[in-house]
């Protein structure tokens, strides 16, 4: 297993817009742990099976990207449902 190190400040970046875009400052529990999901998540995909292996063209892309994407959404969707409902 591989431990990959997640930089701060791309986190910190993706956060502050998640949180702008929800209405919740950028340090809320909602916004770090979706930043930290896309991260993550973009990270994994890096290393996954899926992507290819560096061989895989931009476009085959797209679609593992979007799981990545809809997988933090999903997340964000619950605690915020949980969290403002």
């Amino acid at each position: 297993m591989d431990i990959v190190f997640i930089a701060p400040q791309s986190v910190r970046l993706i956060a502050a817009a998640v949180g702008e875009d929800i209405g919740l400052p950028p340090d809320a529990l909602a916004s770090r742990l979706t930043a930290y999901t896309v991260v993550g998540g973009l990270r994994e995909l890096y290393m996954a099976r899926e992507a290819g292996r560096g061989d895989t063209a931009t476009g085959e892309l797209f679609p593992v990207v979007d799981r990545v994407l809809g997988f933090a959404r999903a997340g964000l969707a619950e605690i915020t449902a949980r969290d403002l409902g």
